[in-house]
């Protein structure tokens, strides 16, 4: 997407961002700090006067234009710090495009206030110069009584806004695309040994803060976050988030802080909610699914899981974990997608430590197919009234529309070069376990668009799929990416089918077929013959197929895969190796 674009579109969020006194005499102009003449156009480095200014003018201003086809950008290396109770504005069709460098592009000091900004945070150019970005490298970093409204930042590498900060508010703010795993590893998705490259859209540390009106889209750990000690009396309010391009960690983590955090009509259609601190509220709230543990107090009023369910201490296998003190559950709507919960083997599970909890008049629609009915409600040291259970199939992909003007843009082609980068190290790291002495005599790596089937009916194995000629009616999915990113939450086996040729003169090697993921289930065919099965979504795994390879011929790979959820899919390349 252009800069233009993403500045005309910006501006429909952008209210009245210039404030008439920003005309007046006492705002500071910054084209009185950059050079006669300096172009505008974003090939300038402005990071010495821009930095300049910022330590000089307690009301600043970044003129803007008329013509939202080309925008005003500024240029700046991140560090940026403003003074205190300083003002800084910018004007219409402006944008603040970050240079490589590492830490915090703008830092705002105890009671300083910012408007306007667009960042582009540009982090795809920080590449290769800058390959240890993360969370720690902010987009906005406030600290005490900051007021930061009417800002958008994008394609940041670490935290888009927050800090350890207390008395701060943020109002009608947005963040998309935060984070560096996707530049450093080539991955679409959050695994928790990448969580220092990761970033969140709102991390609030500290107390007495707002954040009101705001959203956060394709932030890798979480898009609102108000975590470990200091968090405490923090309210999020009419906030919107949820993934789009990755699979994030989730929507809203509320992890080991302090009393006292709330959440007002939060949304997210399609990602969860995560709690373990005492005294937090969430009301009329929507998720994908809501889990907590050790969390006492629990207030839960009025919301709605679309899809995995709600618990307060996981009961699985017949076992509890460890739920909460005295929770108040009530008037909650829980939808199932299928028959097993995200959170355990119940729609909605309740674990109160001792007594005094209180669960009642919550609606509970549980999955039933002809094969299997979901387990709708199981409490522990609860008062129990007034629930009831309806059975059916739910889609609930419609009840809340996903989000619109997004701005934040992909650089595909890198992730796909670092994707395949580091399958390539992987695959090397197993050849010697797999049975292969030094490097492969021929190799074929797949990743891209391939033919793809859902199993609606899980009717694939009956009716062979894997036979040549009974494959079914296809469409295009790409192998290397899940599925649930390509086309939402499908929690029913699907089939990839793929075709390679091995050279000829590979006829007396032995050969193997490696996978570099698969979420979490899969059975592989090759040439109509079962291979072999797996289960397990985080490992690597291959199988040997010496004699079932028809050298200098088509051969024919069919997996099929299913999840209950999760990733979903061959989210890793496949090589076919021989030697």
């Amino acid at each position: 997407m252009g800069v233009a674009t993403i500045i005309s579109t910006a501006l429909m969020l952008v209210v009245a961002v210039v404030p008439a006194c920003a005309q007046m005499q006492h705002y500071t102009s910054i084209t009185e700090y950059l050079p006669e003449g300096c172009a505008l156009d974003g090939s300038v480095d402005m990071t010495e006067p821009i930095t300049k200014a910022f330590a000089e003018c307690q009301a600043l201003y970044f003129p803007g234009g008329n013509d939202p086809e080309n925008p005003v950008i500024y240029t700046s290396r991140p560090g940026l710090v403003s003074q205190e109770r300083a003002h800084i504005v910018f004007g219409p069709n402006t944008l603040l495009r970050r240079l490589p460098g590492e830490k915090a592009m703008i830092r705002l000091e105890r009671g300083a206030r910012l408007s306007g900004c667009v960042m582009d945070g540009n982090k795809y150019g920080h590449w290769p110069e800058f390959q240890d970005l993360g969370k720690g490298d902010w987009g906005i970093l406030t600290t005490n009584e900051n007021v930061v409204v009417d800002c958008f930042v994008y394609n940041t590498p670490g935290i888009a806004f927050g800090g350890y900060c207390n008395d701060c508010k943020f109002v009608r703010c947005r963040a998309e695309n935060a984070g560096y795993i996707d530049v450093k590893f080539g991955a679409d998705y959050y695994q928790g040994k990448w969580d220092n490259w990761s970033g969140d859209g709102f991390y609030i540390r500290g107390h007495g803060n707002l954040v009101r009106d705001c959203e956060a889209y394709d932030t890798f750990r979480w898009d609102l976050c108000a975590s470990h000690s200091g968090a405490r009396d923090n309210t999020f309010v009419d906030c919107r988030g949820g993934d789009v391009n990755w699979r994030t960690y989730g929507f809203v983590d509320i992890e080991g802080a302090e009393p006292n955090n709330r959440l007002i009509r939060c949304i997210s259609p399609n990602s969860h909610m995560s709690i373990s601190t005492p005294y937090t509220e969430l009301i009329e709230c929507v998720a994908a699914g809501f889990g907590a543990g050790n969390a006492d107090h629990l207030r839960m009023i009025n919301c709605t899981a679309l899809s995995d369910g709600i618990a307060l201490g996981r009961f699985y296998e017949n076992q509890w974990e460890k739920g909460g003190a005295a929770p108040i559950i009530t008037g909650n709507r829980i939808f199932m997608s299928g028959p097993k919960a995200r959170y355990g083997d119940y729609a909605l599970a309740i674990k109160a430590e001792g007594q005094g909890g209180v669960v009642a008049g919550n609606m509970i629609y549980v999955h039933e197919d002809e094969d299997e009915r979901g387990e709708a409600i199981r409490t522990e040291g609860c008062e129990e009234y007034g629930n009831q259970v309806i059975a059916g199939q739910w889609d609930t992909s419609d009840l809340y529309a996903r989000p619109r003007l997004l701005r934040g843009w992909v650089d595909w082609d890198h992730i796909g070069r670092l994707k395949l980068a580091v399958f390539e190290e992987m695959f090397a790291g197993d050849l010697a376990e797999m049975g292969i002495e030094g490097e492969p005599s021929w190799q074929h790596t797949i990743i891209g668009e391939v033919p793809f089937a859902i199993d609606a009916n899980d009717a694939g194995v009956a009716e062979e799929w894997f036979v040549a000629g009974k494959q079914p009616n296809t469409r295009g999915l790409r192998v290397g990416w899940p599925w649930n990113k390509q086309i939402g939450n499908v929690y029913v086996p699907g089939w990839y089918f793929m075709e390679f040729t091995v050279p000829a003169e590979q006829k007396d090697a032995r050969t193997w077929i490696y996978f570099g993921g698969v979420d979490s289930e899969a059975v592989v065919w090759l040439n109509g013959e079962k291979l072999g099965e797996h289960d397990g979504w985080k490992d690597p795994f291959w199988f040997e197929a010496t004699g079932k390879i028809k050298p200098g011929e088509d051969n024919r790979l069919v997996v099929r895969a299913y999840t209950t959820g999760g990733l979903a899919g061959a989210y890793g390349p496949i090589a076919v190796a021989t030697k």
